[in-house]
Order: C-alpha cells, then sequence, then structure tokens
C-alpha cells in the first residue's frame, strides 16, 4: 500500500500528431509549436494536477477533443509551452507567442464582427464544443493561478471563474432538460475545482444553486448523480488506485456539499429575525456533515494506509531535519505521500465544518486547533512532495491560518506543555 502504484502514460496507437497532412489555417499559430502538443500528451498530467493525477487519460481526453475546437488546442499549445518554462533556464524570459495563445481569452480580444469579447460569442449548444470550451477555460484558469504570485491579475482569475460557472449552469441545465448526457466525472472534478478556486481566493463570484455541481449523495446516504462512473478514465490503472481516486472524489464532494451549508448559513443568520429552528437544522446538518468526514477515515483504503504508516513509523529513522517539523511539535514521517496529501484536505474540511458552528476565525474549538496543527505537521513534513499538486495542498494550509490568530499566536499554536502523547490520548479520548 505505501508502493502505491501510479499509473504511467499509455501509448494510444490512434493518437498521434497530424504532421504529414497539411493543416487548417487556424490549426496553430504557428506550426512548430506542433511539439508542446507532444509536451501535454507526455507532462500533462503533472501540469494540471489534481485532475490530471486522479484521470490519468484526461489529457489524451482534451487532446482528442482539441483536434475540432480550436480555442482548446490553443489552450493546449499555452499551457504546455508556460510548462515548459517553467521548468527550463529559459523561465523568466517573455514569450509573445504565448500571449498570443493567451490573447483569445483576453476581454480585449474584439475578434467578433460587433467588437463584443470573443469569450461571450462561443456557442455552446453543442454538447462536444461545451466541454470544449469548459476544458479550454479550466487550463487558462490553471495557468492563470500559477501565474498568479508573478502577475497579481486576480481579475482574469475572476473572469474566467465567471465564465466557467455560466457554462457549467448552462450545461447542467441542458441534462436536467435531456439535451445532452449526463456530465462526465472530468466535468464533475473540474466543477469542484472552480468552485474551490473561488472560495480560498475570495474571488467573489456569486454562487446559486445551479452553480454547485450535483452531489455524489443526499443526507443520509442515499445515492444521488455523484461524480459518475470513473473506471473508463483510469486507463490500466489498479484496482488500488482506483480505491485512492474515489477517496479523493468523496472528500471533494464532501467539501462541496459544506460550502452548499456555509451559505445556508450565511442566509439564515443575516436573517431578521432569526428562526431558531433554521439555526437548529444548520447544527443538526453540520453534526452530520462532521460525522460522514470522520467516517472518511474508515475506508477501508484509507484504514490500511494508517495501518502501514503506524509500522513505518516504528521503524528506525533518522531525527528528520529542523524544515520538516511544526514549530516545537514533533515531527511525523509519511512512506505514503498521497495519503498524507488527502489527509490535509480531511483537516481542512474539519477548521470549514467548525467555522459553520461558530463563523468566527481564530482558535476557538479544540478540534479546530487539533486539525490546524495536523495540517502544518503534515505539510511541513512533505516538504514539497505534493502529488496531487502544491496548489492542493497550500489550499489545506490557508484553512489551517484561518485558526492561528496572528494577534494571539504570532508563531502559531506552541506544543503543549506535558508529554505529546498524553495530549494526542487526552484530545482523542
Amino acid at each position: 500500500m505505501q508502493n502505491t502504484e501510479i499509473p504511467k502514460e499509455e501509448d494510444d496507437p490512434y493518437l498521434f500528431i497530424p504532421s504529414r497532412l497539411p493543416p487548417p489555417d487556424d490549426f496553430l499559430i504557428d506550426l512548430n509549436d506542433q511539439r508542446y502538443l507532444q509536451l501535454f500528451l507526455e507532462k500533462g498530467r503533472v501540469m494540471i494536477r489534481p485532475l490530471g493525477f486522479f484521470f490519468p487519460t484526461a489529457c489524451e481526453r482534451m487532446f482528442k477533443t482539441s483536434l475540432d475546437y480550436t480555442r482548446l488546442r490553443h489552450a493546449i499549445i499555452a499551457i504546455a509551452m508556460h510548462y515548459s518554462e517553467r521548468t527550463s533556464s529559459t523561465r523568466h524570459c517573455p514569450n509573445p507567442r504565448l500571449d498570443q495563445y493567451l490573447e483569445t481569452f483576453s476581454p480585449n480580444n474584439s475578434t467578433g464582427q460587433d467588437g463584443n469579447n470573443c469569450t461571450t460569442l462561443v456557442r455552446t449548444s453543442d454538447p462536444t464544443v461545451s466541454e470544449g470550451e469548459i476544458f479550454a477555460l479550466f487550463l487558462v484558469l490553471t495557468i492563470t493561478l500559477v501565474r498568479l504570485s508573478e502577475t497579481k491579475d486576480v481579475d482574469s482569475l475572476r473572469r474566467h471563474v465567471k465564465r466557467l460557472y455560466r457554462l457549467f449552469r448552462t450545461a447542467q441545465a441542458e441534462v436536467f432538460e435531456g439535451r445532452r448526457e449526463q456530465l462526465s466525472p472530468l466535468l464533475f472534478s473540474i466543477w469542484r475545482q472552480v468552485m474551490r478556486i473561488n472560495v480560498t481566493f475570495a474571488l467573489g463570484v456569486t454562487h446559486f444553486p445551479a452553480h454547485f455541481p450535483p452531489p455524489a449523495s443526499h443526507p443520509g446516504g442515499r445515492p444521488a448523480q455523484g461524480h459518475g462512473p470513473i473506471r473508463q478514465y483510469l486507463g490500466s490503472a489498479s484496482r488500488e488506485f482506483e480505491a485512492w481516486t474515489l477517496a479523493s472524489l468523496e472528500l471533494d464532494d464532501l467539501g462541496n456539499r459544506i460550502f452548499r451549508l456555509h451559505l445556508r448559513a450565511s442566509i439564515v443568520r443575516s436573517a431578521s429575525p432569526p428562526d431558531p429552528i433554521d439555526e437548529k437544522a444548520l447544527i443538526l446538518n453540520t453534526q452530520q456533515f462532521v460525522l460522514e468526514n470522520d467516517l472518511w477515515k474508515q475506508k477501508p483504503v484509507i484504514q490500511v494506509a494508517e495501518y502501514m504508516e503506524q509500522l513505518h513509523r516504528q521503524q528506525y529513522a533518522p531525527e528528520p531535519p529542523p524544515e520538516k517539523s511544526f514549530l516545537g511539535y514533533p515531527s511525523i514521517r509519511f512512506k505514503n505521500p498521497l495519503y498524507a496529501c488527502l489527509l490535509l484536505t480531511h483537516y481542512a474540511l474539519t477548521i470549514s465544518l467548525s467555522l459553520i458552528v461558530d463563523p468566527r476565525v481564530g482558535p476557538r474549538t479544540r478540534d479546530r486547533i487539533d486539525a490546524a496543527v495536523e495540517i502544518c505537521r503534515i505539510y511541513a513534513s512533505l516538504g514539497g512532495n505534493h502529488p496531487v499538486g502544491s496548489l492542493t495542498c497550500l489550499a489545506a494550509v490557508w484553512w489551517a491560518g484561518l485558526v492561528f490568530d496572528a494577534r494571539k499566536y504570532p508563531l502559531g499554536m506552541h506544543k503543549p506543555a506535558g508529554n505529546w502523547a498524553n495530549h494526542v490520548q487526552k484530545r482523542d479520548g
């Protein structure tokens, strides 16, 4: 288990880069950029983590869709070109061609006959076009997010999220009306990721019920539309890896339903006068989600992983360097970094739930403090080894930041006095 097999890229005899036939005029801005299409097929899973990590065939699906959709093809070139720059010695050199590919998605682009932003002129009534447009904007959103620390371009981030919300709302409405098939697990996963970006970066894009992906289960465990069948998107991945993908999707779905409850709490508590029955319903629903989050750790794949980690930690190993520890707390070692990354999300949901019961930030409850400390201990122990992507792991650290009040704890939560084992036993007892 600790050596979880991560599926490799697979050769598809029907998947190739057309180079001998004359391409259409709008195939690429520069035909020499065809090599970036190949780079996307080879390294795309790294470029679009966590989606590409948990769905090994996602890049192939995007590439095949791009052959009939120019905007997606240009987005693929852009993200592959950006990845190539970040992993080379010329990463800080300006690239006019990259800007040309991204210009298609710029609000200043006026390719339409009436001079409007071309992104508003894309017709998405065709399900294939709709999927291609969602893929394209998701790739551009990913580039914008990765470059955010350099560009500070929050406006573009917000614009892409708003556009994706509209696309998903339209697509889901077409499903309800019987005009298209159920959205694929890839689209559901992108939908949830876009929603998390909106919340984490406080972009302020308005949430409506239609802007949320359908839940995987209704309250009480009754199945709903969920994330759909995923096996076809895993290629030759093992059944064990499928179990890990499902475990990740269950956390995604739980997070989605918790965000819904946050919005419900805001509406209930802004009413004048507040309704005590609605408030009681909020608390009961929160307790149900707390139970589901706890039950997630009882999944077989998670229990086995925890057992293997306990065995691993009993083996002698040199003390890790200080940078892999959080303040004065004991360091923690992980054999399976994938398990550690999912634990980060699990503890982040614990903090999120505690903020429904008590919406005031800071170290106000014991469970909130313990979850924040565990997030920081785990994040420090990984030392940058984030198989699901660094931004996903940093999102958990953001939730921990809501707990460590800088006025009271400028250095975080200090190690509790006394024996740590006694503290843990007291905490869990």
